[in-house]
């Protein structure tokens, strides 16, 4: 059966036999107000009130009064309802963490050598954990070299600078050295290349002329200045 306060309309469900057949003094848990509720109608059976739009307005007037006087210097001191903690807020929390630590780690990784050429301390760094930055020459070619001698001591050297990777690339100067039978170097020459930056699988040709060469030279090596 169904105990309503008549103070405070707060509802309660309530075993019939509790009342028993000459009724009972029932004092409401919410307001504290004790009345006498009258003996059940033969055939009462506990049941569960369905909740109106006045039960669920009262609900939360009540809470938003326990609150205030909560907040009020002297108010009550109302033990707080536990609430178990939404799983949506702990899942949102790693999906932030993850997406922040993937895009630091992404972009150490991409851009790793820029940091290396800024910072040239961090370059041990990525050799540490395997990430170290790939050589320039696995990245960029030189090919098609062709010597042409326009007049005496006067070499004029000829070829293709090619991007051999997937990604844009800065350039660095490219150099010509002149070698003994030894392997001992004469003279280094070095000269700019015709683009700083090269697109992916983008061929360029360069064009250099070197005069006083040394004509005893057994071998010319053309590469990139990377050294």
């Amino acid at each position: 059966m169904i105990v309503t306060c008549t103070s405070c309309s707060a509802r309660y469900v309530v075993d019939p036999a509790k009342i028993g057949p000459n009724g009972r003094t029932v004092k409401c848990a919410k307001c504290g107000h004790a009345w006498s509720e009258p003996a059940p109608p033969p055939g009462a059976e506990p049941g569960v009130p369905s909740p109106t739009a006045e039960d669920i307005a009262q609900a939360f007037d009540g809470a938003a009064n326990d609150l205030r006087s909560e907040m009020r210097p002297g108010g009550r001191n109302v033990p707080a309802i536990r609430r178990d903690p939404s799983p949506w807020a702990a899942r949102l929390a790693w999906l932030l963490l993850i997406i922040v630590v993937g895009g630091t780690v992404g972009g150490s990784f991409v851009f790793r050598d820029k940091i290396t050429a800024t910072w040239p301390v961090t370059k041990r760094l990525y050799e540490t954990v395997g990430l170290a930055p790939e050589s320039l020459k696995k990245q960029l070619g030189v090919r098609n070299v062709q010597y042409t001698n326009p007049s005496d001591n006067l070499l004029k050297v000829n070829g293709e600078l090619v991007n051999l990777s997937k990604a844009s690339h800065d350039t660095s100067n490219l150099r010509v050295l002149f070698l003994n039978d030894f392997g001992e170097i004469l003279k280094v020459w070095k000269f700019p290349p015709p683009v700083r930056r090269m697109l992916p699988n983008e061929v360029v040709k360069f064009s250099t002329e070197i005069r006083n060469y040394p004509r005893d030279a057994k071998r010319i090596e053309v590469g990139l200045d990377v050294e």
